[in-house]
């Protein structure tokens, strides 16, 4: 029977939105058909007598994400996941670019390899690796991975859950030197650990200005100086197109033109008719002939063209008083650090912090800490002072709001941040 309805026609049940739900749902149904048909060539029990999820069903999934990559949320909360099925993981994560949301509660191992799972691979945003039984060694490494790495491979992740694991002040010390580099991790939990003030502070400061040590001064100016030599070399290259350019259109004159050509060549190669190009602080020089075309161009690049780093130091540092300093992590929005071993001087740390945060970005609420949990550690009653007044800051953080009293704040940052 021919349909006599009109092209131009749609029901609500054929709206765009629904007809996306309905290509969703066709997918995930697709998905689904696939993994039981590999489920079966791997004679999976169906039934099994506890939860846990075996090689072979990880293998299954791998070879069902090959043709359908539409899975984005993966979770396995308690399902004895050792420490190869973590690498299988990881494979998922390199070889497939669909998983943004990884769950795996309560799956320790021995091995602590969690570290593969924050590799800058793939596009995983989101990872919760609660009651794994992480030490200090394991956070250790999961740090590493998410420091700062040069492009393409710096850090993509945005949320970490490490709760309710074994972390102490040492593994506070390695999460504080993964902040100091780190600008992708937005959220971290720490909940349920063994962090005590010593730790806690070390992440605090990473927060607030700090100074440059030795070697990370020496580091970028190495940076500095490479980032230098890759821009004398894109203007020798642009000088060797250039002359590369003008060769190629003297071979295609005329023969009596070529010798007009030469001689005007020759005029313009005398030294009051040429122009040299220089950077500062650079032996090497480059002649550029006073008819090119592009001299304005690499006079513009020599100029205004200021010489960029990646690294976050290059970015936030700034010499004052023969002192270099970083403003510090300002992309970190929400820190858990709920019942830990936690004292009352740990909630006058954080006020310091948010209110050279607030002094720093007044009532942007883009960037800076604007969620804080410290319940459930050991504050006193004469705390309870303290934790209104950082619960009120907060507060107009979230709200966008800035207080009268900020406006006296420069004051005693300036003289906070001299004495670091």
């Amino acid at each position: 029977m021919v349909d006599k309805r009109s092209r131009y026609n749609m029901s609500v049940k054929e709206t765009p939105m629904s007809l996306n739900n309905e290509a969703l749902r066709i997918s995930q149904e697709n998905f689904l058909t696939e993994f039981l048909l590999r489920c079966k060539e791997y004679e999976v029990d169906r039934s099994p007598k506890f939860v846990e999820v075996s090689i072979c069903i990880l293998d299954a999934l791998y070879l069902t994400l090959k043709k359908y990559r539409t899975l984005t949320v993966l979770r396995l909360p308690n399902c004895g996941i050792n420490a190869y099925g973590i690498i299988q993981i990881y494979s998922m994560l390199m070889d497939f670019n669909c998983l943004r949301d990884l769950n795996l509660d309560g799956n320790p191992n021995v091995q602590e390899n969690y570290h593969l799972l924050c590799k800058s691979v793939g596009n995983l945003s989101y990872l919760s690796l609660q009651f794994c039984k992480i030490t200090d060694e394991g956070v250790k490494k999961i740090a590493k991975e998410l420091q700062y790495a040069d492009p393409p491979n710096e850090p993509k992740l945005l949320a970490l859950n490490l709760g309710n694991n074994r972390i102490g002040d040492l593994g506070a010390l390695e999460i504080g030197r993964m902040l100091r580099t780190n600008r992708s991790v937005q959220s971290l939990i720490l909940t349920g650990n063994r962090i005590c003030d010593d730790g806690a502070a070390l992440i605090i400061q990473e927060l607030n200005m700090s100074k440059l040590t030795h070697n990370e001064i020496v580091d970028l100016r190495r940076r500095r100086f490479d980032a230098l030599i890759s821009q004398e070399k894109k203007l020798i290259d642009l000088n060797k197109t250039n002359e590369n350019k003008v060769s190629k259109v003297v071979e295609d004159l005329p023969n009596s033109e070529i010798s007009q050509t030469r001689k005007n060549s020759k005029l313009l190669k005398k030294p009051n008719k040429s122009k040299k190009l220089s950077l500062s602080n650079s032996s090497s020089k480059i002649t550029v002939q006073g008819n090119s075309k592009n001299v304005s161009q690499l006079s513009t690049l020599r100029k205004d063209s200021p010489i960029e780093i990646d690294h976050p130091f290059g970015k936030e540092s700034t010499a004052t008083g023969g002192v270099i300093r970083i403003s510090g992590n300002f992309v970190l929005k929400h820190l858990n650090i709920s019942f830990n071993h936690l004292s009352g001087a740990i909630i006058k740390q954080l006020l310091a912090c948010l209110l050279y945060q607030t002094y720093m970005m007044m009532s942007d609420t883009s960037k800076g800490l604007l969620y804080v949990r410290i319940e459930g550690n050991e504050f006193k009653q004469e705390d309870e002072k303290d934790l209104m007044e950082l619960e009120e800051i907060l507060q107009c953080r979230q709200a966008g709001e800035y207080l009268s009293r900020f406006d006296d704040l420069e004051s005693s940052v300036t003289l906070e941040n001299d004495n670091l």
